[in-house]
Parts: structure tokens; sequence; C-alpha cells
């Protein structure tokens, strides 16, 4: 969920619908919407989003098993932002004595074009097409004269497939301004590596902009789950795979990472949370949530290579040895 600078909440958030500008809950659930300030000079974070879980489309036939080489990890020819590297959001640029939102939010991991162009991958749900990106924690309207980028694909913006309009919690941002970002936890940057696909079970970590690094069980592949475009202010359907990790706004986007092969993979970013009775972590405050948090939603890497593809048929990736 994305987090508001006045109330240390989820920014970038979903709950098990959108990490980074939702809070979700398994039923549903209802995040604190903050004020904005009466002043520009520091800017609130926006609200979560609620979101439900939602019922799966029918099961279809599957299609024949295919015999194929298995598909290999994958790394950026370059990244100009390391997964972990927290941002903030606004729609425009501010005006002196005028109040503003900005929402935090994380990148899941950066790449680069054939032509050179620069881009990062985050959450839908923490913002839309033409949304300009600026350092995290800016304290007065001086931080925020000069954009490090922009919203160029929301995939909550977009019809999704399928006759329930199952829309991608991925966006990409084109960097214009490769300065180094803050990384989540104060971690070193991390070399980048993507896995091929999602594997069932086992354990995984995530980065966030406001929680860091925090570790859990993998859980459920394919969850469906509702949740509201920032936008249109409407629900929509999207889906994702879920792990018992604890996260907060502001984690919204951030790298959801396991191992594979021996090696540190993204196999996800963080999409949202959910209160959980059960699994939940009590150490994770619920940040609105009455019971404990610590049960995400996560797109998978597939999901996000889709995105890539269609947006940016030319990002270069080369093989991990």
């Amino acid at each position: 969920m994305p987090k508001t600078r006045e109330n240390i909440a989820w920014g970038a958030a979903i709950v098990i619908a959108g990490l980074g500008v939702v809070g979700v809950t398994a039923v549903g659930l209802d995040a604190e919407q903050p004020e904005p300030r009466a002043d520009a000079t520091a800017p609130s974070v926006a609200a979560n989003e609620n979101i439900q879980r939602a019922e799966p489309e029918p099961e279809l036939t599957p299609a024949p098993e295919v015999d194929e080489e298995p598909v290999a990890a994958v790394t950026p020819v370059s990244s100009p932002w390391a997964p972990g590297a927290t941002f903030s959001l606004l729609e425009e640029y501010p005006e002196p004595g005028v109040p503003f939102t900005a929402t935090e939010c994380t990148a899941a991991f950066s790449f680069t074009g054939a032509d050179g162009r620069m881009y990062a991958v985050t959450a839908s749900h923490c913002g839309s097409q033409g949304d300009l990106v600026f350092p995290r924690n800016g304290e007065t309207i001086a931080d925020y004269t000069t954009e490090m980028g922009h919203v160029i694909y929301s995939g909550l913006d977009h019809p999704g497939a399928g006759e329930h309009d199952v829309r991608p919690d991925v966006a990409i941002i084109e960097i214009t301004r490769p300065d180094s970002l803050a990384i989540a936890g104060g971690e070193e940057p991390a070399p980048t590596v993507l896995a091929s696909q999602t594997e069932p079970g086992g354990t995984a970590c995530k980065l966030g902009g406001t929680t860091g690094r925090t570790c859990g069980e993998l859980g459920t592949q394919g969850e469906h789950y509702i949740m509201v475009d920032p936008a249109t202010e409407e629900d929509v359907r999207s889906i994702g795979d879920t792990a018992a990790i604890c996260a907060q706004r502001g984690d919204s986007g951030g790298p959801v990472i396991a191992e594979i092969d021996g090696r540190q993979a993204v196999i996800g970013l963080v999409s949202g949370t959910r209160s959980d009775e059960i699994n939940g972590d009590p150490s994770c405050p619920g940040d609105g949530i009455d019971s404990a948090a610590g049960s995400i939603a996560f797109a998978n890497i597939a999901q996000i290579k889709a995105v890539i593809d269609e947006v940016v048929p030319d990002a270069e990736f080369t093989p991990v040895a």
C-alpha cells in the first residue's frame, strides 16, 4: 500500500489486494484515510485501498502438457535502481502554499531498453500513467522541483483479459534521472536476478520502504482479490500469489525474493496485505487492520514479465549462467 507522510501508514502496499495503495483483508479492509496537510512543506501519503477476496473464474479445461526446455533466470543488462529503491509519486508538481498528497512506494527492480531508455517496475495501485516520481521523504517544495521519472503504464488502468476483467497490479516507470535512491531497510544494493517462474512452497522475503526485509512461508498461487483503481476509484479484479510475510503501507511494489537454484531471485512484487488471525505475525502492526497483519498478495514474475513484454518489447535481459 502507498503510505502517507502524516501518518506512517501504508502509502504503497495493499492488503491482499494490492500493497502500495491498498490494505487487504480476507474479506475486505478499510484503510484509514489521512487528511491532507494545510501546507505544502511536507507531503502526505495516499491512503490504502479497500480490498476483498474475489471468487475465481470458472476453471477451464487445461491445455495438454508440452515438454519444454526450462527457462533460465535472467538479469537486466543494466539496473539504474536496485531492488528495494524507495520513492514518492505525485500527480503533478506541487505549488507553494497549496496542500498536496504524495504516495510512497518501493521499486521491485529496474532495467533498460535497447535504445538506452531506463525503466523500473512497481505496483500499479501506487499510481496512474503520467504520475511523477520523486525521491522519498521530501520535506519542502524544493524536493519536488525535478522528477526522477514518470509512470508510463499502470495495469489497473487497462481492461484485463477474460470475462472478469482481471488486471495485473504492475506498473512501469520510465526513469529520467538515475540518481541513486535509498534502498529499503538500509540494505546494500544487490544484483538483480529475475526468476523464470514462481515455485510453489518454500520461504520468501520482501524488501519494502516501511518495514524493510521481512520473511515468511509462501502460500497459495492464483488468489483472486478486489482492488480499487486509484485513477477511477472503481473496484477492479486482480490475481496474485500469497505469502505469510509482514508488510505495511509504503512497501507496495517492493520485490518478493526467494532462493532458486542457489541464487536470491525476484519472484514478484508486493501488491497488498490482509489481516490474518491464523497465520498473521502479531509483531506486524495492522495499520488500521484490527487483527494481526502478516499475509501479503504479490504479483508474480510471470505477470511482471508479460507487462514488460507488452510495454517495453526491447527490454534487455541476459540469461544467468
